[in-house]
């Protein structure tokens, strides 16, 4: 990243902090997440931000503010072409994982409910990592066989073939046992 981007980020750091602490009362953490965090970032790279909201808020406060934030951000910070707020609340938990990743913790409504929310995210990380390796452990064996997918090809694999006759059905008159 050159000098003037980083300059850039400098200042919407602080841009953005002082933006979310007027919003204290709803907003409990904001993370930057994605390129910019990453120090990977672009001319055409978006700012992405990870908003944790206050858990009394219902869903459609929460997802009606993440639409104004976007709004709100790209008329505020100077030179960014687009901001994209994604909500953590009920991110899926591998998600959420990466947004904390970089630590990159740009607005925390108090560091006790930061240090709170990153320990429980990771010790919920580590817990169920095992799990979700084991699973795409699963699921690169079948693609290596070739099992997978829908319908009748992947039942047909797992089901014994049934021969012409029984097939047709049963015959006319012909009992169950």
């Amino acid at each position: 990243m050159d000098e003037k981007r980083e300059q850039s980020l400098e200042t919407w750091r602080r841009q953005i902090g002082e933006y979310f602490a007027s919003w204290a009362s709803q907003v409990v953490l904001v993370y930057l997440f994605g390129s910019w965090a990453a120090g990977r970032a672009w001319a055409q790279s978006d700012l992405d931000l990870g908003v944790l909201f206050d858990p009394a808020l219902p869903p459609r406060t929460r997802w009606k503010l993440t639409l104004r934030f976007e709004v709100d951000l790209v008329g505020l910070l100077e030179g960014v072409g687009e901001v994209d707020v994604r909500e953590l609340n009920a991110a899926p938990l591998a998600f959420r994982y990466q947004v904390i990743r970089h630590q990159q913790c740009l607005y925390a409504r108090s560091e006790a409910e930061r240090v709170a929310f990153e320990a429980r995210l990771i010790t919920d990380y580590c817990d169920f990592k095992p799990v979700r390796d084991h699973y795409y452990r699963y699921m690169a064996e079948r693609l290596r066989r070739g099992d997978v997918g829908y319908g009748l090809t992947s039942r047909r694999r797992l089901v014994a073939p049934r021969s012409p006759a029984s097939a047709a059905g049963p015959s006319p008159g012909a009992t169950r046992d």
